[in-house]
């Protein structure tokens, strides 16, 4: 009882201990939390400090840069009005200097015009009067020598006459008749010919004077050009000058305009730059008032941390002089306890020494029995062990037996085995073997044939034939490879624009894609697949676009029927769409991209999932069978036409089936017969997506 009375006792003492320590854990954690919020709320004002400070700072960097930029464009503006006014007035003071001076440059060619024209006339007109002077000259002395001469034999007659008057009186007579008529004759001929002197020399005077009148008329003409190009140059220079005005003027209320904007601007920047001094100011004063408020806070804060702690501290003094009272009533108590536990204890030794003697021979009789049990036990397991390892050990080589059998079928197995690839290896080695020397044998024999057959044949088409592909094999490069043609035509299909080189890339692609299944996959790898319908879609109806469209639809035609890049042609943006406006642009006008599209879609629309895509396609169903009504019309109409030609009674039209048409690769080299009518390309398309007809 007593135990029990002083373990309660304990216990409530251990109980009150327990709860005083908890209060003084709990006080003194929450104490240092406060420490520890406190610090972590000074260090987060701190941060929000120095991150409101990196801001503003951030802000008034952001500013000066702006008022930077600005002040640099009010610095560029001003600097290039300024330049532009000094290069107005430079140019202002040119065009003044080039007007001075090639009016000073064209009435100096005026003048010298002038002088040379003036110079000209006085020596034509010099050479005319000397040339007329000579001639008047020359005519004055034939006229004299004429006369002279007249003179001179009239004188000599008279003298002739006197003195032989007397003896000649009778001849005078008879040849007085004489001398006068050819006196008469001669001067008739003198007068003829004075007359035809006087004509000629009129005539050419005449000319002289016409002519001379010319050059007047001429020279006054030059003169008046000459006049009208003055008078012209000045009205030009008039208009000149008037235009030169406008433009100044209208240079100068451009100007003008200009300085009122940038005036503006400026009047806009200096209300921006005050404003914002304004709110470094407002934003200084409340940074100063806010300082003061967080010192007044922190003045507060100060004072209320301090008065809590003051209480804190009273508290804790308090409980301190408790805890101690309480320390030294528990040592009072420890100290009694402790002489109580002695007396106990000496009882509780001499009690747990006869216990120990008792527990002790207890402990060996039972030692004693558990020998004895120990050793039979061990018996009982020494000879189970050697039970279980016996039938271990014969399971054991029951297993290596079995296994040993195994291993010794396996070996058999696996010889009779390697025997038989052995000698399967030796007939496939022989077969190949003969396969090779037959194909040599045969190889030689075609190429013996060939040259004989060669030799013997005379046919200027083989010759011919045989030739081009001699040259084309001696003349063939790397950039005639598929290969190299492809990325070639890629690289101007993807980069050039010009027409005739993006014709001749298709015509390269087209050909590339016909004969190789590498060079589709390469296109498809380049993603050109998009780029070819989107060419598709920039065309016309024109004759170079038609010829684009054509070979681009038999690239894709040729790459829809490879099966590895099909997906992707199927899988390209607005392919349906584009295929069926081919279909009805080109109905009858270009059959061949007609049947082409269709030939697209049936093998696009031959799995399922894509037939069902398509017939999901908006419309499609119903341009298909508008576009079947139309050519079925068209057809009929041809049969009647045919019928009323040949006098038929009927004209078959039968759709061949899928399985005919071309829907392998041509480099397969399977001769299968293709659609060479849009009726037969929209029939096998509908019956495809197993669409009825109207």
């Amino acid at each position: 009882m007593q135990a029990v009375v002083r373990m309660l006792m304990c216990r409530r003492w251990y109980l009150k201990i327990r709860q005083a320590v908890c209060i003084l854990q709990t006080r003194y954690r929450a104490y240092h939390k406060g420490l520890l919020v406190q610090s972590q709320y000074k260090q987060l004002k701190d941060s929000a400090i120095v991150i409101q400070s990196s801001y503003r700072g951030y802000l008034v960097r952001k500013q000066a840069l702006a008022r930077h930029a600005a002040a640099l464009v009010i610095q560029t503006l001003s600097k290039g009005y300024l330049a532009r006014k000094q290069y107005l007035q430079l140019k202002k003071s040119t065009l003044l200097i080039q007007a001075v001076y090639r009016g000073q440059r064209s009435r100096r060619m005026a003048a010298r015009c002038h002088t040379a024209a003036t110079l000209i006339q006085s020596v034509f007109r010099s050479h005319c009067t000397r040339h007329r002077y000579i001639k008047m000259k020359n005519s004055t002395c034939v006229i004299q020598c004429h006369w002279r001469n007249w003179k001179s034999s009239g004188r000599l007659r008279d003298e002739y006459e006197r003195l032989q008057e007397a003896t000649v009186f009778v001849q005078s007579l008879i040849r007085g008749n004489r001398v006068r008529k050819s006196f008469q004759r001669q001067s008739d001929a003198i007068r003829t010919m004075q007359a035809v002197c006087r004509g000629y020399i009129a005539r050419c005077t005449y000319k002289k004077l016409q002519n001379e009148k010319n050059r007047q008329n001429q020279a006054a003409i030059k003169i008046q050009a000459l006049c009208k190009a003055y008078i012209a140059r000045m009205k030009y220079l008039q208009t000149y000058e008037a235009a030169i005005t406008i433009q100044q003027w209208y240079k100068a209320n451009r100007i003008g305009h200009t300085q009122y904007l940038l005036y503006h601007i400026m009047r806009g920047a200096a209300l921006v730059i005050q404003s914002y001094y304004r709110s470094h100011l407002i934003r200084r004063q409340y940074l100063i008032k806010m300082g003061a408020a967080m010192t007044i806070q922190a003045t507060f804060r100060g004072w209320r941390q301090r008065v809590v702690y003051g209480q804190q501290r009273q508290a804790i003094l308090c409980i301190q002089s408790a805890v101690k009272e309480w320390l030294a009533m528990r040592q009072e108590k420890e100290a009694n306890r402790q002489i109580y536990v002695a007396e106990f204890s000496l009882k509780i030794q001499n009690n747990l020494h006869l216990i120990k003697i008792q527990r002790v021979f207890r402990n060996y009789l039972i030692r004693m029995v558990a020998q004895e049990r120990i050793l039979s036990v061990k018996v009982i397991q020494r000879w189970m062990r050697c039970r279980l390892d016996r039938m271990k050990f014969l399971k054991l080589c029951l297993s290596v037996r079995i296994l040993q059998k195994s291993a010794r079928k396996h070996l058999e197995k696996r010889h009779l085995a390697a025997n038989v690839i052995q000698s399967a290896a030796r007939k496939y080695l022989s077969h190949v073997h003969a396969k090779k020397w037959v194909k040599s044998v045969s190889k030689v024999q075609a190429l013996w044939r060939g040259y004989l057959l060669r030799r013997r044949t005379k046919n200027k088409k083989l010759t011919m034939v045989r030739t081009r592909i001699e040259s084309a094999n001696r003349n063939a490069s790397e950039n005639q490879k598929l290969c190299n043609r492809t990325t070639s035509a890629l690289d101007y299909l993807l980069k050039l624009k010009n027409m005739s080189d993006i014709l001749q890339a298709l015509i390269n692609l087209e050909v590339t894609t016909r004969l190789s299944s590498r060079c589709c996959e390469h296109i498809v790898e380049n993603n050109a697949v998009d780029t070819l319908f989107v060419l598709v879609r920039s065309c016309n109806r024109s004759l170079p676009h038609m010829e684009l469209i054509k070979y681009t639809i038999s690239i894709l035609l040729n790459l829809v029927k490879y099966e590895k890049t099909r997906q992707s042609v199927y899988e390209s943006d607005k392919m349906t769409e584009t295929l069926l406006e081919l279909m009805t642009v080109y109905r009858d006008k270009g059959s061949d991209i007609f049947i082409k599209a269709c030939m697209l879609l049936t093998i696009l629309a031959q799995e399922n999932p894509r037939k069902q895509e398509m017939l999901s396609a908006p419309k499609l169903p119903e341009k298909l069978r508008s576009l079947h009504t139309l050519l079925q019309r068209k057809q009929n109409v041809k049969e009647r036409q045919w019928i009323t030609k040949t006098k038929m009674a009927s004209y078959n039209t039968g759709v061949r089936s899928l399985d005919t048409l071309n829907l392998t690769p041509d480099w397969m080299l399977q001769k299968k017969k293709s659609i060479s009518e849009p009726l037969h390309a929209v029939t096998v398309l509908m019956g495809v997506l197993d669409l009825t007809y109207k």
